[in-house]
């Protein structure tokens, strides 16, 4: 009995260890997961300081987006009322984030939010992939070099980042769960129908990522299986298509957007010449040195790639890893303008490259016995330390970012907006019922000003003359003349390369490295007819409406 009763308690206190071991053990990947959240928001937060609302202006690009986006929820119909050649959902983004007020810190938090849900599932792909310490040293990196190209943010290529990692991670779940293949393929399509509702040139990485999972369904499970996951791709790209395609039916302007998203866009990119030379300089330029290091770890991946299927040993992710980054070489030129935040597209590539070197690295200089430690016994403490080093770093921007956050979220919302010299130039210059036209974009001056532009393309005279751009040019100038803006904004002093001055004799000094629209001198005659110069700010004149003094 005696026997028995300590054979009991035996089982029992085992029992209870082994519950307490299980209990431990989720105790520690919560935290871990805790604090892995925090560590990419920091690292978000870093990145983008040149966006953060309180401190600088939004962008050129960014700040249209964002004036579209209040326009949107003020109800003008997009590519009808206010016209541009990028897909809807950047600026559905920008309306759900501006404020009522002009306010920029709602978009600050879904870009925080993107990002660093981009950064946390990139590091769960190259962790389960490679380990812990390579994934750490891939998301650490890869903030770092997102820096290089995403300035002052809210660009179509910083919101691709999310959904391109959410196809790597479909993709990554396919190959270790290949019988489970309809939501990694349903997956690959909506997050790439919505890349291409961002900007067509952003589904490079996706394509790539799409084709190696197709070929790994071919090679392994025949063609049946093939046009079954096809149809999954089918569908989950249809998800996106039919709901936004009826959105625009419904307000009667579907054909426009196709016109300005699509085919304005194929008219602009065929009549360009040296698209290949006008990335790569750019890129050189940009990421100086670590470029040469990308195409290093580039050779070294098709290395093992090519000895791989030489020893008949296929690794897709080493298949996606090689050809992701020439396919975003490939497609960031395709415009042939070579803009900074084209190479944004580039990171989640490079990441894969970097996470590829590391491992390396790790497998070369780092003992089996050491890095096990780090993954279990010590991976609490690094997540902690790294943390610890990345708020220190810049203790102040992360805590009155944060404390921003929240002051301008949380009700009752405290407006803390930065706002330049001309923007408050503006704003005492004219009512709220005024209009502003920022001649040649910046149309972030108008959400600082707190004042509406007229209807039409903000970024004339930058239309090109295909078909599609004469009409826009016709319409801009319509609506010009039939609704003059109080105020018009001459920022040629900004862009002498990009924007015509007004006036006819600084115009004449100007050397142009862009093409204008046609009817561009016809434009800024009758600007010089019936506005004057009045006033200047911040390298912007300021022309005021003659009819207005009269």
């Amino acid at each position: 009995m005696e026997r028995k009763l300590l054979s009991c308690g035996k089982k029992s206190q085992w029992v209870n260890l082994r519950k307490n071991t299980i209990l431990n053990s989720k105790n520690k990947k919560f935290l871990e997961a805790g604090l892995m959240i925090l560590i990419v928001f920091v690292l978000s937060i870093l990145t983008l300081s040149a966006a953060n609302p309180n401190s600088n202006p939004p962008g050129r690009d960014g700040g249209f987006f964002l004036y579209v986006g209040k326009t949107i929820r003020s109800g003008s119909k997009l590519y009808i009322d206010i016209w541009d050649s990028k897909g809807p959902l950047i600026f559905w983004i920008n309306a759900i984030g501006v404020g009522s007020d002009y306010s920029r810190w709602g978009l600050f938090f879904i870009e925080l939010s993107f990002l660093s849900s981009a950064l946390f599932l990139s590091y769960w792909i190259i962790k389960r992939q490679y380990g812990f310490l390579p994934a750490l040293g891939t998301i650490v990196m890869g903030s770092y070099f997102l820096k290089f190209v995403i300035g002052t943010g809210n660009y179509t290529e910083e919101y691709s980042i999310l959904f391109t990692w959410l196809a790597i991670a479909a993709f990554a779940f396919y190959i270790n769960n290949s019988k489970k293949n309809f939501w990694p393929f349903y997956i690959m399509g909506v997050t790439f129908f919505l890349n291409f509702l961002l900007r067509a040139n952003n589904i490079g990485t996706q394509a790539v990522v799409i084709l190696v999972a197709l070929y790994c369904v071919f090679n392994k499970q025949k063609a049946a299986e093939f046009w079954k996951v096809l149809s999954f791709l089918i569908i989950g790209a249809l998800t996106v298509a039919i709901p936004t395609s009826l959105y625009f039916i419904m307000n009667g302007n579907f054909k426009a957007m196709i016109d300005a998203s699509i085919l304005y866009n194929f008219a602009y990119s065929t009549s360009r010449n040296n698209s290949f030379s006008n990335c790569l300089g750019p890129a050189i330029n940009i990421f100086n040195n670590w470029f040469y290091v990308f195409i290093t770890l580039w050779l070294f991946a098709a290395r093992k790639l090519v000895l791989g299927l030489k020893q008949k040993v296929f690794d897709p992710f080493i298949l996606l890893t090689v050809f992701a980054f020439p396919m975003e070489v490939l497609m960031s030129s395709v415009s042939g303008r070579g803009y900074g935040h084209y190479f944004i597209c580039w990171i989640p590539a490079v990441m894969l490259l970097l996470a590829f070197g590391l491992s390396i690295i790790q497998s070369e200089a780092i003992k089996t016995s050491f890095r096990q430690k780090c993954e279990t016994k010590y991976s609490t403490f690094i997540l902690g330390f790294l943390l610890f080093v990345a708020i220190a770093s810049s203790f102040d921007m992360v805590y009155s970012t944060a404390n921003l956050l929240a002051a301008n979220l949380i009700p009752p919302n405290t407006n803390f907006d930065y706002q330049d010299s001309v923007s408050k130039v503006v704003n005492s210059l004219t009512n709220e019922s005024d209009k502003v036209l920022v001649f040649g974009g910046q149309a972030g001056i108008n959400i600082m000003a707190q004042r509406d532009s007229i209807k039409g393309a903000l970024f004339y005279p930058g239309i090109n003359d295909s078909e599609i751009g004469l009409a826009v040019q016709d319409k801009f100038f319509e609506n010009l003349q039939e609704e003059p803006p109080l105020l018009i904004l001459d920022g040629h002093r900004y862009l002498s390369q990009q924007i015509p001055a007004i006036d006819p004799m600084e115009r004449q000094s100007q050397r142009f490295v862009v093409n204008f629209s046609r009817n561009v001198e016809e434009v800024l005659d009758w600007i010089n007819t019936h506005y004057e110069r009045f006033d200047e700010a911040n390298d912007y004149i300021i022309y005021r409406y003659r009819g207005d003094f009269n």
